[in-house]
């Protein structure tokens, strides 16, 4: 799952599929890195229901992985900006500056809500 990371930008739909598979297999403890990787492949290919889905099993299943959970949030947010939901990523921006304050992102997500809640 580590040289997934590699191919995050050049994966196909195929690619991402037998990832997935793989991932199934794995013990769960072991999941969380191989979720976002597929999350942020399923964003880049457009397909961000599936990626929300995928990075959000990280904050719900694995809560002590902080920084990952952060990190797939703001992914989160993002595609769910580039898809016209706004209000859903709001919830999650919000949801980060409650429930992360330690990320260090306040200043970036109180711009996105800023130009969120002008748009």
């Amino acid at each position: 799952a580590q040289q997934w990371r590699t191919k995050v930008v050049s994966a196909k739909r195929k690619d991402v599929s037998q990832w997935q598979e793989v991932v199934r297999r794995m013990p769960s403890a072991l999941r969380a890195g191989p979720y976002y990787v597929v999350g942020r492949t399923l964003a880049r290919l457009d397909d961000h229901e599936h990626a929300a889905i995928a990075l959000l099993r990280i904050p719900i299943l694995y809560p002590r992985q902080r920084a990952l959970s952060v990190q797939a949030l703001m992914s989160v947010a993002r595609s769910l900006e580039s898809v016209k939901r706004e209000e859903q990523a709001v919830s999650i921006y919000r949801e980060l500056l409650i429930d992360y304050p330690e990320a260090g992102l306040r200043s970036e997500i109180e711009q996105r809500l800023e130009r969120l809640s002008g748009a």
